[in-house]
């Protein structure tokens, strides 16, 4: 009964040292590659007009404000002039109130805006940087690409963000 616990034990650790092996050297023939992502984001062409619109919408949108901070100083020097008559007073701060908190509404609205804009686009960028990754990966017969952020060493030989960069920034034009 001993001999043959011991037979059983043996059989077993021999099956998984096949199996590791086995799964070794599947795993030796497998083609591995990584990008830098925030390299092929910074550099991709959308990317730079993406952060051209937002900045030219927000320089735009600063503008407006500017212009609505002004009419609230122009008001607030118009009812230092009013002295102390009561009403037209009373009635000059309730129209600053009015336009003070349509300028805390627009730089809300502006702010969300800017947001929800931005959101897109680093959403919309990550696909394509994501299906470029992908296609060349198939076209090339990689098995795994990775994120350079995910790796504790890489070798450089195995950095294929410049190629498709390259491919990503040409289909982009």
């Amino acid at each position: 009964m001993k001999k043959q616990t011991i037979k059983c034990v043996t059989v077993s650790m021999v099956a998984v040292g096949v199996v590791f092996l086995m799964a070794g050297l599947s795993f030796a023939a497998e083609k591995f590659a990584y990008v830098e992502l925030r390299k092929m984001f910074d550099e991709y062409e959308r990317t730079k007009d993406a952060d051209a619109e937002i900045t030219a919408l927000a320089n735009t949108k600063q503008q407006e404000r500017d212009e609505l901070v002004e009419e609230i100083r122009r008001m607030k020097d118009e009812m230092v002039v009013l002295a102390d008559k009561g009403d037209e007073k009373r009635l000059k701060q309730e129209e600053i109130d009015v336009k003070i908190k349509e300028l805390q509404q627009f730089d809300e609205m502006t702010r969300n805006q800017l947001r929800e804009i931005r959101d897109q686009n680093v959403k919309d960028i990550f696909d394509d940087l994501n299906g470029a990754i992908q296609k060349y990966g198939e076209k090339r017969g990689f098995d795994f690409v990775f994120s350079d952020r995910a790796l504790a060493y890489k070798n450089e030989k195995l950095d294929i963000t410049a190629p498709i960069l390259k491919e990503l920034n040409k289909d982009y034009k």
